[in-house]
């Protein structure tokens, strides 16, 4: 039981450094401490079949779990946010390009016209 209690406490460790790493901007490593997380994640159901086969209570443990979850959900909703952000950018420098190829100086073989609707 104890074990597991430490690993719950690791993930909702890891959890909480992925938010930073979010939050400083530094994506490339996240990748490192989800690999972490899905091996801890692997140990915590390990040792939740042995608790719940031991018949052992591991209700104590509930708030511990309840931590996790939102920093999980907090973690999500600021990915959330930076993915539609790059999606804004993206789909501003789209247009941006459209326009600068309908107006380029260069003469085209080919017809080309600017879509006023984008």
């Amino acid at each position: 039981m104890d074990n597991l209690e430490m690993k719950y406490k690791q993930l909702y460790e890891i959890s909480l450094q992925i938010g930073e790493l979010i939050e400083r901007g530094l994506y490339n490593e996240i990748s490192v401490y989800v690999t972490k997380k899905d091996n801890i994640l692997a140990d915590v159901l390990k040792l939740s079949q042995k608790v719940s086969e031991n018949g052992e209570d591991s209700s104590y443990l509930r708030p511990l779990c309840l931590k996790i979850e939102a920093q999980e959900k907090a973690n999500l909703e600021a990915m959330d946010k930076i993915r539609e952000r790059i999606r804004n950018e993206l789909r501003e420098n789209t247009k941006t390009q459209k326009i600068v190829s309908a107006y380029s100086s260069s003469i085209p073989e080919s017809g080309n016209i600017l879509d006023c609707s984008e």
